[in-house]
């Protein structure tokens, strides 16, 4: 897993996102990596940048400067009102003034909801984090800059996953934070003891050597995609499907839905994939669909879940999806070859808030994983959609891009992007 890697999967968490990447021409260095489907609008800012500088791609803003502040400045009193950046990628220059500076500038430019990203947070060694430059993998005092930064500004939650020299996240919002990720601000006696270790002739390495995973809140690459809901196309492979029939005009058309459950074809002016709309329901109902229905001849197994899995195996069920009025949920069930069900990890999904416009039209990819216990002979697909209440009402989804699939073995099957 790389840097660019982790900013694709926030900017497809989010619609029509807008990206921005603080860097020097030495630093940042994967902008052509940065997915332009991912985010309706990509710019780079550029400091220490000669004025003949050109690495063939877009510079939107530069400056031959040694700090990004001027331009900071100007971006911002330009910013439309209420409006921001969704991702800001920041790869400062390594002296601890420029990575501080950056790291300010970018939450002045995140809006509410944002996410900052940034690199050299979790040096290897000591050699790795000197305050001068040297040759070969120098994180300089980046990840210095970014504890401070954090206690400063308090952001909602900040964590570093442990992969490309660290990679930070610092979140605006606890709503935007994956469930599961550890994101809690340090202790007051470790605050404390970090500022004084700061203040010593030896300097802050050490102490932080020995207290890193408290003040990062590191968390290892594997972890973090499994609490993340995003698409990680470059990071983990796409599931083998182990559906036999794939004969069907689209994916849509796989579907079983329940009794008085419509699917209806997308608008042409709203959000792809197809609706699933139920009937009028009472407050706490819900209604079922299974993906992918069986073949004809094959409706004795319950839940049309006649896909043959393989004990001990890892399989994925993955939807992405618009809950419109209800809360949906995403189940993968394993069944056995009499009809029970012997696991049935879930997902939820919950829709939009009133006055979010935006929220409302923006794809959320909805994923389980687990493994097939002993007894399972086969798998499906189960969305329920539940009234979230007051009264009753008709719950309703957008759903596009169903998978069933077998995962990889091991983190030795996963590229490294």
């Amino acid at each position: 897993m790389r840097k660019h890697d982790i900013i694709n999967a926030f900017g497809r968490a989010r619609f029509q996102a807008r990206y921005l990447e603080i860097c020097t021409p030495t630093t940042g260095m994967f902008f052509n990596a940065v997915d332009p489907a991912a985010f309706a609008v990509r710019r780079r800012l550029m400091y220490r940048c000669p004025e003949t500088f050109e690495d063939g791609l877009d510079i939107t803003f530069r400056t031959t400067a040694c700090g990004s502040h001027e331009l900071v400045r100007v971006l911002h009193a330009t910013l439309p009102e209420n409006t921001g950046y969704d991702v800001i990628f920041v790869d400062p220059w390594h002296g601890y003034a420029a990575s501080l500076t950056d790291l300010h500038g970018a939450w002045w430019l995140l809006r509410p909801g944002g996410v900052m990203i940034v690199h050299d947070c979790d040096p290897e060694d000591a050699s790795a984090a000197s305050p001068e430059y040297r040759p070969g993998t120098w994180c300089g005092v980046t990840w210095r800059a970014f504890i401070d930064f954090v206690l400063a500004a308090a952001p909602a939650g900040h964590c570093v996953v442990d992969t490309d020299h660290g990679c930070g996240l610092v979140f605006t919002c606890p709503g935007t934070i994956p469930a599961g990720l550890p994101t809690a601000r340090p202790g007051q006696p470790l605050v404390f003891e970090w500022n004084v270790a700061c203040q010593t002739e030896a300097g802050p390495y050490a102490f932080f050597d020995r207290h890193r995973q408290a003040l990062l809140n590191l968390v290892s690459p594997s972890a973090f995609v499994d609490r993340c809901d995003f698409v990680w196309p470059d990071t983990v492979p796409a599931a083998t499907n182990v559906i036999r029939d794939r004969s069907w005009p689209s994916p849509m058309a796989g579907w079983r839905i329940g009794a008085g459950m419509e699917i209806i074809a997308p608008d042409k002016n709203g959000p792809d994939g197809a609706m699933l709309r139920g009937p009028l329901l009472p407050a706490g109902e819900e209604m079922d669909a299974i993906w992918a229905a069986p073949p004809d001849g094959m409706d004795t197994i319950p839940y049309g879940a006649p896909y043959d899995v393989i004990p001990g195996e890892t399989y994925e069920a993955q939807l992405r999806v618009i809950p419109v009025v209800c809360i949906l949920q995403l189940l993968l069930l394993f069944v056995t070859a009499d009809g029970r069900i012997v696991h049935s990890p879930r997902a939820d999904a919950v829709p939009a808030a009133p006055g979010d416009a935006s929220a409302r039209r923006r794809w959320r990819t909805v994923t389980v994983r687990a493994v097939a216990p002993p007894s399972a002979r086969f798998a499906t697909i189960l969305v329920r959609m539940i009234n979230p209440g007051p009264g009753p009402r008709c719950p309703s989804a957008f759903v596009t891009d169903p998978v069933l699939g077998r995962a990889a073995r091991d983190s030795a099957e996963v590229p490294a992007g």
